[in-house]
């Protein structure tokens, strides 16, 4: 079988020309014919692929097993509401993705990136991997709700006499949260030290409207952030 382009082609698909192309010579190098029909799957799962991994953390959900289930709007709404809604066990979570895809549209939409643009490309990177460690955050702070003291004794020994020696030891999840805040804020640094966010700065600087007057804000809340000095944030 041969990779028919008429059947479905790269603007359908609505992701980097690049990612696109080699889509296709892939197809076709293995002789696979793509229906028309399947051109949505494909658009969704290469969409997945170019977010790196960003695309692939979203957990696999696992029902009433998955560790979060407190936090999860599917359990939330059938208590609620009183309504049956099947977990997707065995796809990645809904929740995630839409938290995901929300935190990428938000800051893309944020500096006026087209995601299928290639001179966005170095933004688009840097906002997927923002998403995937806000993400992370998320996660950390639905451990941090089921547990939420801040420090543990644990015995770590025992002295001559037979008494227990105890060590404090702060909660893991605070650890990975502090670490994980230090990489978001380098993150939105770099971010704005981008040509392309400079540029975007500066033309809403020199654009009097209410739209450039919002952007103007965001760009000032965001760049507060850099303020923050490599010292501060050391993640070595």
């Amino acid at each position: 079988m041969q990779a028919n382009r008429s059947e479905l082609t790269l603007d359908e698909l609505g992701v980097p020309i690049d990612a696109t192309a080699f889509l296709f010579e892939t197809l076709q190098r293995y002789e696979i014919e793509v229906p028309a029909e399947a051109g949505p799957l494909f658009k969704r799962y290469l969409q997945r692929a170019v977010r790196g991994h960003a695309g692939a953390l979203p957990a696999i959900c696992q029902g009433e097993n998955c560790p979060f289930l407190q936090h999860c709007w599917i359990r939330q709404i059938n208590e609620e509401a009183g309504t049956q809604l099947p977990y997707p066990v065995g796809k990645a979570c809904p929740q995630e993705v839409a938290v995901l895809e929300a935190t990428i549209v938000k800051l893309a939409q944020l500096l006026g990136l087209d995601p299928g643009d290639p001179s966005s490309a170095e933004q688009m990177e840097l906002i997927y991997e923002l998403a995937a460690h806000e993400l992370l955050r998320t996660r950390v702070a639905y451990y941090l709700a089921e547990n939420p003291q801040l420090f543990s004794r644990e015995v770590v020994g025992y002295s001559q006499q037979g008494v227990p020696i105890f060590d404090v030891k702060i909660n893991p999840a605070l650890l990975a949260t502090e670490r994980l805040s230090k990489l978001v804020a380098k993150l939105r640094e770099q971010l704005l030290a981008t040509p392309k966010a400079q540029a975007q700065a500066g033309k809403a600087l020199a654009d009097p409207s209410t739209k450039a007057a919002e952007l103007r804000k965001r760009l000032a809340d965001l760049a507060k952030r850099r303020r923050i000095t490599d010292a501060e944030f050391d993640v070595s």
